[in-house]
């Protein structure tokens, strides 16, 4: 990657950006959709293909319901939280999908407009600049310096 002219700096430095967009996509599965549990409950190879695909249908429905709630509000998608819109999404489930087949649980899907507005973030301040530094660790004992032994 150090060719220039194959791979343009700002073009890099914009997908790196992208990167962290996904990183997050990924977290948001990881952490808040599975609650941070560590393993999946499937013991057999098939139940956890199973459960990985579910888990990635219930985070393309919610990130759906998400985009179409950032399009109401005419802000962009990347404003909606995923924690609260899944939060959210299963409380309308166990609302109104009681009774129905799981196969029909995606009509029941779509986020009550009243709780719209508490999905979005603040919009994100471009202005704002940090670059890297590295902070000195903090010792036990105090620094020894010339002259204090």
């Amino acid at each position: 990657m150090t060719d220039p002219v194959r791979f343009p700096a700002a073009e890099v430095a914009a997908l790196y950006h992208q990167r962290w967009e996904i990183e997050m996509a990924i977290d948001d599965m990881k952490a808040e959709q599975r609650d941070r549990a560590l393993t999946l409950r499937s013991k057999n190879p098939v139940g956890a293909r199973q459960e990985i695909y579910g888990l990635l249908v219930a985070h393309d429905l919610v990130r759906v319901e998400m985009a179409r709630a950032a399009v109401l509000l005419r802000v962009p998608p990347a404003r909606a939280r995923f924690h609260r819109a899944m939060l959210v999404a299963c409380d309308q489930l166990r609302d109104t999908a009681e009774g129905s087949p799981p196969s029909r649980w995606a009509d029941h899907m779509v986020l009550p407009r009243g709780q719209l507005p508490s999905l979005l973030l603040p919009e994100r301040r471009e202005d704002r600049h940090f670059p890297r530094a590295m902070k000195m660790p903090v010792g036990r004992y105090a620094r020894k310096r010339p002259g204090n032994r």
